[in-house]
């Protein structure tokens, strides 16, 4: 049924929870001691989120670029401290890039899905210091024949143009003079940016997480193909093709 399927990279392919919650917690020790953690924690992830809801938006669209620094601005005017937004991001965005491993199993699952010649590539909202990092630390080009990092082309998901740029990188790659979008599956954690974005792009949509997550009053638009927990479990969901 598909010859190339997509994914997403953070909280998809690599654990980003538990590398976002070690980096603050490194921050908070070289910046912000003074804080309470729990306090810290809450009103820098509060900002955090509420700006990267903004890539990719509509109205008021920022860049991953423009939130590496502007997170921090806000968090110290809030709080009125004053420390130099460039460092402390360029440390975060370090943090970050060290402690990203992979989810459960989902490296053996890339691996066969590898073997089985299916033709894997990354398509990723964020920062080019940060994402590179995790490409090379974890040897991805190994399997993956794209990588498309949305602060590196300036046009994040769900913009079908960041998937086009996918495509176009996969035909280089492979040789191809065309891709049949119906032989395309996306596999993403996100409704917003994984699942519209497949919509925009004409591609299939595999949602990794739970079925509750989905409002099917308002996600019914979404191409969503499949449901599953994990990305280890793709390679059950595609059996029948990885037997043939």
């Amino acid at each position: 049924m598909y010859d190339i399927i997509l994914f997403d990279l953070d909280d998809t392919l690599l654990d980003f929870a538990s590398s976002e919650r070690e980096s603050l917690k490194r921050i908070h020790a070289e910046f912000y001691p003074q804080l309470n953690y729990s306090i810290f924690e809450e009103h820098f992830l509060s900002i955090n989120n509420q700006l990267w809801k903004r890539v990719g938006a509509h109205e008021n669209p920022l860049t991953p670029g423009e939130i590496r620094l502007q997170r921090f601005m806000e968090f110290n005017q809030k709080f009125n401290i004053k420390h130099d937004h460039e460092i402390i991001a360029h440390h975060y965005e370090n943090h970050l890039g060290e402690t990203a491993n992979w989810l459960p199993g989902v490296k053996e699952a890339i691996q066969l899905l590898h073997k089985k010649n299916y033709i894997l590539g990354i398509v990723t909202n964020g920062l080019v210091s940060v994402q590179y990092k995790k490409y090379e630390r974890h040897a991805l080009g190994n399997w993956f024949k794209s990588f498309i990092v949305s602060d590196k082309v300036n046009m994040a998901k769900p913009h079908k143009g960041i998937f086009e740029l996918a495509f176009s990188e996969i035909c280089a790659q492979k040789n191809l003079k065309m891709i049949d979008v119906k032989k395309i599956l996306m596999v993403g954690d996100s409704l917003v940016s994984d699942g519209h974005g497949s919509k925009n792009a004409g591609i299939d949509f595999c949602f990794v997480g739970q079925e509750s997550k989905i409002d099917h009053e308002i996600d019914h638009e979404i191409p969503i193909k499949y449901i599953i927990p994990s990305v280890c479990a793709l390679p059950q969901i595609l059996t029948p093709i990885l037997n043939r």
